[in-house]
């Protein structure tokens, strides 16, 4: 329920926006009591890491010259 409550949550959101969700406001909104806590602690994780795995690839695609890469456009 964490993790589904947090998706609709952060839809339409900003990453900066979807970034700054609380797993309290979760907790809250769902009155989850103190030995669910770690389920929406997993949510917020889960969306950290997914935001952070997408700037990652938007990094890459963005800068294609890696250390190590060969240019063979001349």
């Amino acid at each position: 329920a964490s993790s589904s409550y947090m998706t609709e949550r952060i839809n339409g959101r900003s990453l900066e926006e979807a970034e700054n969700t609380k797993n309290t406001e979760i907790a809250k909104e769902l009155c989850l009591p103190p030995v669910k806590l770690h389920c929406s602690m997993l949510a917020e994780s889960a969306i950290r890491s997914a935001i952070r795995e997408h700037r990652s690839k938007r990094t890459k695609t963005s800068n294609p010259k890696q250390a190590g890469d060969i240019d063979v456009s001349r």
